[in-house]
């Protein structure tokens, strides 16, 4: 998933949101218990989502003119 990441395609950025969304799930059910882990994931819950936010621009500021592939 990295790979397509780094490349640009949207489908990966969505991706990442339902690894977020995983992880959040982590932290509220098996984190919960232990403070060391709970930290740890609370650190991914709170990171993930702002570094995505941040790449948002690069995944969806392109125009429709650099969309359309070149025939000639």
């Amino acid at each position: 998933m990295l790979i397509p990441f780094r490349r640009g395609e949207r489908w990966a950025w969505f991706a990442c949101w339902a690894v977020l969304i995983a992880t959040i799930g982590y932290s509220v059910t098996t984190a919960a218990h232990d403070h060391t882990l709970l930290v740890r994931s609370l650190i991914a819950d709170i990171g993930v989502p702002v570094l995505l936010l941040i790449s948002a621009r690069a995944f969806f500021a392109r125009t429709a003119a650099a969309m359309t592939p070149d025939l000639g």
